[in-house]
C-alpha cells in the first residue's frame, strides 16, 4: 500500500513539476498555455506568430526538451534519492533549448529572425 501512494506521489509532482515548468517558459512565447500535457500537443499547433510558425516550432521544441529533462529529474529521484528545484530545471530547459536552436539555419533567406533570434525575443534574459 505505501508503494502505491509512494507511485501516486511521485506522479503528482511529475505532473505538478511539468505544468509549472512549462507554464512558466510556454508563456512567455504565447499566452496562456495549458497545464495538462494532452491540450498542450493541441495547443503548441494552433499558436500563430510573425514570421509564420516560428512559435509553434519552438513550443513543440520547447515541450519536447521539457518532457525530457523533466523525466530525468524525476528518474533521479526514484533512483538516485536526488533532486533538483524547478529554478535548476527551467535554467536547463532554457540552455537546452538555445543550444539546439543555434544549430537551425533560417528556413527562409529573406526572413532576418532566426529560430534563436525569436526564442530570445521572447525569453529577454537567461533564467
Amino acid at each position: 500500500m505505501e508503494a502505491a501512494l509512494r507511485g501516486i506521489s511521485r506522479k503528482f509532482l511529475f505532473q505538478r513539476y511539468l505544468a509549472s515548468v512549462w507554464v512558466s517558459l510556454a508563456g512567455r512565447i504565447s499566452p496562456n498555455p495549458p497545464t495538462s500535457l494532452s491540450s498542450a500537443s493541441t495547443w503548441v499547433l494552433s499558436v500563430q506568430s510573425s514570421p509564420p510558425y516560428y512559435a509553434s516550432k519552438i513550443l513543440k521544441l520547447l515541450l519536447q526538451t521539457s518532457i525530457y529533462l523533466i523525466w530525468k529529474e524525476r528518474n533521479r529521484r526514484v533512483f538516485y534519492v536526488d533532486s533538483s528545484t524547478i529554478s535548476s530545471t527551467k535554467s536547463l530547459v532554457d540552455r537546452t533549448m538555445r543550444n539546439r536552436l543555434i544549430s537551425f539555419s533560417p528556413e527562409d533567406p529573406s526572413v532576418r529572425i532566426s529560430l534563436l533570434g525569436f526564442y530570445f525575443g521572447c525569453i529577454d534574459s537567461p533564467l
